[in-house]
């Protein structure tokens, strides 16, 4: 191009591109090389996009990366349940590798009717069964399964070392000292109360 003429868009609608000369007043149309053109790079770049283009907002959002879900709890929790004292959890740590944990709480059931566990359940252990431990006569101890653990009104359930215990089992991975475990306690009521136990030394 040739100096004192300038370069601008056409006002008709082309995309061509036109040169004035001021010194002669003279206009003169060059078309643009690029119309119609997509660069090489774009060629498969744009049908890759094409499709993307026609999805709904609600189908992009279930494009979404999964995330982990918490263990399912009751959507709504009894009165007699939400007014349980749930105090001192904790779970006893084991030597790396362990696949069973034993974890430990108190429950007071300040209400005027009994409340009755039925089991538990946590993102730290695929199972978590309540068991007691028993002695017979020759002074040899036991462990049994226990399906529901009753808490009187008024009363108090006391899981300790020796006595009822949660018994974690199916370990994903270890459990370290002062991490804390979220465990959801389930009732007969269809209720259910989350807690943490942290993990300590015996």
């Amino acid at each position: 191009m040739a100096r004192g003429a300038c370069v601008c868009g056409d006002p008709s609608g082309d995309k061509g591109l036109s040169e004035e000369d001021y010194s002669t007043g003279t206009m003169i149309r060059r078309p643009s090389t690029m119309r119609g053109r997509v660069p090489g790079r774009a060629r498969w770049i744009l049908p890759l996009l094409l499709p993307l283009c026609s999805l709904s907002s609600a189908q992009m959002q279930g494009m979404s990366m999964p995330t982990h879900t918490p263990p399912a709890v009751s959507s709504t929790t009894s009165a007699a349940v939400k007014n349980l004292q749930i105090t001192g959890g904790w779970i006893a740590a084991a030597p790396p590798g362990a696949d069973e944990l034993a974890g430990y709480l108190t429950i007071r059931n300040p209400g005027k009717a009994a409340v009755t566990l039925v089991g538990a359940s946590s993102r730290a252990a695929a199972h978590i069964m309540p068991m007691r431990t028993t002695q017979d006569m020759a002074g040899r101890e036991s462990m049994q399964d226990v399906a529901r653990l009753s808490i009187p009104a008024g009363g108090t359930l006391v899981f300790a070392p020796g006595r009822a215990h949660l018994m974690l089992r199916g370990l994903p991975r270890d459990l370290n000292v002062g991490e804390q475990v979220e465990m959801q306690l389930r009732f007969s009521d269809g209720s259910a109360r989350g807690v943490l136990l942290t993990v300590r030394r015996l």
